[in-house]
């Protein structure tokens, strides 16, 4: 099966809905949900890593999103959504104000299952927090909640010689690694991230430390917008 998500405008009130859409492989529509939260929603990406239960045995066979959400107070904090795979209906949903002062935005979730059987599941969120004034004002985000969306560590990370940065997606890698890629800007450069570099990052899975920061440079702009870890552990 497949899941979609994204946004809907609903053309009565005009408010901006999470909209989830299943499918079977043919395309044939299996259910259809909206979803109307205390904000302006955007929806960056899903995963379905519980419903594969031969690699997560005795998990919640649910859906996870993220995104941000924009608070009526004017404020911007990632949230993660848990909808039932069988039905769409609402499992949970929390937000999360991970910087102080910062608009805070979710781009790629992942899950893992670690530990001894039964096996514990954890979610991880990749992003970019921006704050309104400062010499950096955006840098990459990254926080892992377990299973039913308990935060267990949420962290900013400064890519150097980059006055903006942005995570777009990441991927488990080796040893207890995260790897992220997406784009760092110019130095000296004070436009948006538009303009910048692809960058590349590798983390430990518990946002304890950063092994290597990489902005390759390339002659023109550019960015990453997806990483996978080979069994040789490139990337």
């Amino acid at each position: 099966n497949f899941i979609l998500v994204g946004t809907k405008t609903d053309p009565i009130s005009g408010m901006a809905l999470i909209h989830a859409v299943k499918t079977d492989c043919a395309g044939t529509l299996l259910w259809e949900w909206t979803y109307r939260v205390n904000g302006v929603p955007s929806v960056a990406s899903v995963t379905a890593f519980a419903t594969l239960q031969s690699a997560c045995p005795n998990l919640p066979n649910q859906y996870f999103l993220t995104g941000k959400v924009t608070l009526p107070s004017g404020s911007e904090e990632v949230f993660i959504l848990s909808l039932q795979v069988s039905t769409g209906s609402v499992a949970w949903m929390k937000t999360y104000d991970v910087a102080p002062n910062a608009n805070d935005s979710g781009t790629c979730i992942q899950g893992n299952c670690s530990g001894p059987a039964p096996a514990v599941g954890s979610l991880w969120v990749s992003g970019y927090s921006l704050e309104t004034s400062g010499s950096d004002p955006r840098k990459v985000l990254m926080l892992q909640t377990d299973i039913s969306g308990n935060l267990i560590w949420a962290n900013n990370y400064d890519i150097q010689n980059s006055e903006q940065e942005l995570s777009t997606h990441f991927q488990f890698g080796l040893n207890n690694k995260l790897v992220l890629t997406g784009k760092a800007e110019d130095p000296g450069v004070s436009d948006p991230p538009e303009i910048g570099q692809c960058m590349l990052m590798r983390i430990a899975d518990n946002g304890s430390s950063v092994d290597w920061t990489r902005v390759f440079q390339m002659g023109f702009a550019s960015q990453g917008n997806r990483v996978e870890p080979n069994a040789s552990d490139e990337y």
